[in-house]
């Protein structure tokens, strides 16, 4: 056999032993999730107070690195565009200031809207089948809306959703220092309306 018939053999299957690795972590991530949510529910029931939360992503130090993480983030701009609150205008105050001027909210909005319902990007999303596999098409569809999005910044490297992040931090926090002290439900999502709420109450 040649040299690189043997090669290629190696790399494919060094390939797939990781992609068999990352999609072990992933199904045990979901089944401590799901493990967890039941535990909640049970206890919860016998009298014994306890909460899990769903929350949004954000950026962080080590998600930062991974471009298209932050597609999902920029939807929130337009929950606290429509709180029309002083602390929530505030902070579409501040995102607007990173913009071109010939971008708008609404803009944005539209974009991301037609990503999240495009057929690709919709056959990814089927909560029983999580966690699914990444596709091709689905990854070169959020890169170039990734692109597309820090293309309408004035610098590339100060993006609203740096903005976005710290409001959902605050607000996550908020609600679980809240609902730790007496929780009303066992299991409880954190959506983007959700924390827009509370970021009127701030």
């Amino acid at each position: 056999r040649r040299r690189a018939d043997v090669f290629d053999e190696e790399v494919e299957n060094i390939a797939e032993i990781f992609r068999l690795q990352m999609r072990r972590h992933a199904l045990m991530h979901r089944a401590k999730k799901i493990e967890l949510e039941k535990l909640c529910e049970k206890y919860f029931a016998e009298g014994l107070k306890t909460s899990i939360f769903n929350c949004p992503e954000i950026l962080t130090n080590s998600s930062s690195i991974f471009q298209g993480v932050e597609v999902p983030l920029y939807p929130f701009l337009g929950a606290l565009r429509d709180k029309n609150n002083p602390a929530t205008r505030k902070a579409v105050d501040d995102c607007l200031a990173l913009l071109k001027p010939e971008h708008t909210i609404d803009e944005i909005m539209d974009y991301t809207n037609r990503f999240f319902n495009n057929p690709l990007i919709q056959s990814h999303m089927t909560y029983d089948k999580w966690p699914q596999h990444n596709s091709k098409g689905q990854m070169e569809l959020l890169l170039n809306s990734s692109e597309h999005l820090i293309s309408m910044h004035k610098d590339p490297k100060n993006l609203i959703t740096f903005i976005l992040s710290e409001e959902i931090f605050k607000a996550t926090g908020k609600i679980m220092l809240h609902e730790g002290f007496k929780p009303r439900k066992p299991v409880l999502w954190l959506g983007h309306d959700v924390l827009s709420e509370q970021l009127t109450k701030m």
